[in-house]
């Protein structure tokens, strides 16, 4: 059971992507999930198995987001079950490769609760990070503005985008930037007559 993504794959140089995912060994349970890295060089044509850029004895790894920053380096946030179960609190994840995805840092964990995440490169070259929020009080989506290196990525202050879902089934943000410069975040609501839907919100800086 392999190669399940969420967020898009990363468009380098020379036809050469790269796409994210998650997989398992035990098909039958599923848990846990580590993560895994294919490769096309051809523009998608054909892929290649690179191997597993982020495992643990217990956590499960699913959902990532990648991008890549000025100075090379790609940097991979997945969603994180530390304790292996999906009830269980939740983060995102770090892992990043500095030599064009050929090796893979220790994973470590991020202040960013929630999942899954989303990056999008803003035209000004930073990094605008949302993240689905599942718990009392905060059940919507968050997002937060990093440098262009994500070097802030756990100092960051974050943005609270909506906080008010009728039920924890909601989230799932991905984010675009407008001609205007505004950021429109869209996401999946929960409504109190039982229906979901899908909304937008449109972001600025004050």
């Amino acid at each position: 059971h392999s190669g399940v993504s969420r967020s898009g794959l990363l468009n380098l140089s020379g036809g050469r992507l790269l796409l994210p995912s998650k997989a398992t060994e035990n098909a039958a349970e599923g848990f846990p999930y580590f993560g895994m890295l294919r490769e096309s060089k051809d523009m998608g044509e054909t892929w290649e198995y690179r191997g597993r850029i982020i495992q643990d004895p217990v956590a499960h790894f699913s959902e990532p987001a990648i991008h890549i920053t000025p100075k090379g380096r790609i940097i991979v946030l997945y969603r994180c079950h530390p304790e292996g179960t999906l009830g269980a609190a939740k983060f995102l994840a770090l892992v990043y490769s500095d030599d064009g995805g050929n090796t893979w840092s220790q994973w470590e964990k991020t202040s960013i609760e929630g999942s899954p995440g989303h990056m999008l490169k803003l035209k000004d070259g930073r990094i605008f990070v949302t993240v689905g929020t599942r718990w009392e009080g905060q059940m919507g989506c968050m997002a937060r503005v990093l440098d262009e290196e994500a070097s802030n990525i756990n100092s960051s202050p974050s943005i609270v985008i909506r906080s008010d879902s009728e039920s924890r089934d909601c989230g799932y943000p991905w984010a675009i930037e407008l001609n205007d410069g505004k950021v429109l975040v869209a996401y999946y609501y929960h409504y109190a007559d039982g229906n979901r839907g899908v909304e937008a919100s449109i972001l600025e800086e004050s």
